[in-house]
């Protein structure tokens, strides 16, 4: 008996090393590097302008993003003070004809409109002041842009890393050397049940693209004994950033062919300011809130 019992398992493994494999269209992004330790970050892209089984129905919600970055510093011995602060808030609705895990961990996603807004503040403020001469440039914007699915650059939705293939199949091999048949088909029905969407805990990988540029004003301010000027002037500048968002949260779907999708991240990051390491300068000071609703 004991030997049938392995020889089922066996075949069990089998079965779950096929169903848990992505299928071969899942949306490609590169995002492994960035995967792992949550939040947001910057990212270089070009511009843009203005469940588990698959489920009848059209997902509807909303992604919502706060990200500001601030940095102030003082350095040159006390001459030079700089100050940068961005204020980037971005609200699309979006609509998703279907979400389908399949037998992957990664989710094929199609059909997606969105349609809203990134509103940007951004300010620079540096100051020198030495005894021949005082200088300040500033430059200020505060700009709205009207965006649709072509600023989403991607979205990707899998099951939570901890449930990896590699875990799972240790697990059962586990199981499989203690012998115990029942345990082993609790574990698969468990995985099962979640599988078909009794509550999934999921990772969001969302990518968004900087809209057009905006006009700043510049202003430059030189006093010193030699001259005196002080020009204001208008240019082209891009404001928003590329950002990529890494949110944690659950899946669900029912059995009429309801479901919800709920994923978050709030929290507060350090970046390199860009200033050589001998004006010790502090980081500039990342704070992020971003959420993402889907139901049907």
């Amino acid at each position: 008996m004991k030997k049938l019992a392995i020889f089922t398992s066996l075949l069990i493994i089998s079965c779950m090393n096929i169903t848990m494999r992505p299928s071969s269209d899942t949306p490609k992004m590169s995002y492994t590097e960035n995967f792992s330790d949550g939040g947001i970050h910057e990212v270089s892209q070009p511009d843009c302008t203005d469940n588990t089984s698959p489920v009848a129905g059209v997902w509807n919600g909303t992604i919502k993003i706060e990200y500001t970055n601030q940095f102030d510093c003082t350095y040159n011995d006390g001459t030079v003070h700089e100050t940068e602060n961005r204020e980037q808030n971005i609200s699309l609705n979006l609509k998703v004809e279907e979400i389908d895990f399949g037998k992957g961990m990664v989710a094929r996603i199609s059909g997606i409109t969105a349609n809203g807004n990134i509103d940007v503040k951004y300010s620079l403020r540096q100051e020198e002041t030495r005894k021949e001469y005082h200088k300040l440039k500033t430059i200020n914007c505060d700009d709205s842009f009207s965006v649709t699915e072509d600023c989403l650059g991607g979205l990707i939705i899998q099951k939570k890393i901890g449930n990896d293939p590699k875990a799972i199949q240790e697990k059962m091999q586990k199981l499989i050397l203690e012998g115990d048949l029942n345990k082993i088909v609790q574990e698969v029905e468990s995985m099962n049940k979640q599988d078909q969407g009794g509550g999934l805990e999921i990772e969001v990988l969302i990518q968004l693209l900087a809209p057009g540029s905006s006009d700043v004003t510049i202003r430059e301010f030189i006093s010193s004994d030699q001259e005196k000027r002080d020009n204001t002037w208008s240019e082209k500048m891009t404001i928003a950033l590329p950002l990529q968002v890494h949110l944690k949260g659950n899946m669900s779907t029912g059995k009429d062919g309801s479901g919800t999708i709920v994923a978050s991240f709030a929290g507060k990051e350090d970046s390199p300011n860009g200033k050589p390491s001998s004006f010790g300068c502090p980081p500039v000071i990342n704070l992020q809130n971003c959420t993402l609703t889907l139901s049907k």
